[in-house]
């Protein structure tokens, strides 16, 4: 409440607090200003104002148990520090992550590759055409690769209100643009699975077709 007169306001309650103490009535005043200066002044008077309202004296002339002083321009940086560090740990966590994934899948496909080749050599020998090698493989590899995207997708898709309560732990309310950063995240991964599958069905085609012999 904004009142002009505290005291009327308050009416008997203040007279109660006198005989029974603070625990019935607990007063808290806060005075919120606009400095208008810029972002370095700001700091140096929040530097200041926390240094005078730290003492004793200032307690006892102004009447103040506990005195606190916050500064928006203090609250920012120390904001942006906290959270740049999230997000410079979410990009070197993803680049790990993806070139681990990308890494593993392509090497155990060149490896099944030198495995199925004996295979489609016996195909090859019984009339099987080349066009129809690689119409296996692509079929082959669109299963194996695209079939977990698909998998992790829904699994975002489900985890997604779980995720969405954790970020409002950090004061993170902004579901639209949560949403938006998911769908642009499984986008981008996407991309890159295609990237790899087109890469592993090449080397896995000349693997098995013979055409790659080391």
């Amino acid at each position: 409440m904004a009142v002009p007169d505290l005291e009327a306001a308050l009416g008997g309650l203040l007279d109660r607090k006198t005989a029974y103490g603070d625990a019935l009535l607990a007063c808290r005043s806060v005075y919120l200003f606009d400095t208008g200066l810029s972002p370095e002044g700001q700091k140096e008077l929040y530097e200041t104002l926390r240094v005078a309202v730290r003492g004793d004296e200032f307690a006892i002339r102004y009447g103040m148990q506990s005195r606190t002083v916050e500064s928006r321009e203090a609250e920012y940086q120390d904001y942006m520090a906290i959270m740049g560090a999230f997000f410079y740990l979410g990009i070197i966590l993803s680049i790990v992550f993806l070139l681990a994934a990308v890494l593993i899948i392509y090497y155990k496909q060149v490896s099944e590759g030198y495995e199925d080749r004996s295979r489609f050599d016996i195909m090859r020998k019984v009339g099987m055409t080349r066009p129809e090698i690689r119409k296996s493989i692509n079929s082959q590899l669109l299963t194996v690769f695209f079939l977990p995207l698909i998998f992790a997708a829904l699994h975002i898709a489900f985890a997604f209100p779980i995720i969405e309560k954790l970020l409002r732990l950090f004061n993170l309310n902004n579901v639209s643009l949560f949403a938006k950063t998911t769908a642009i995240t499984v986008a981008v991964f996407a991309v890159f699975y295609t990237l790899v599958y087109r890469a592993t069905s090449n080397a896995y085609y000349n693997i098995v077709s013979g055409i790659k012999e080391n």
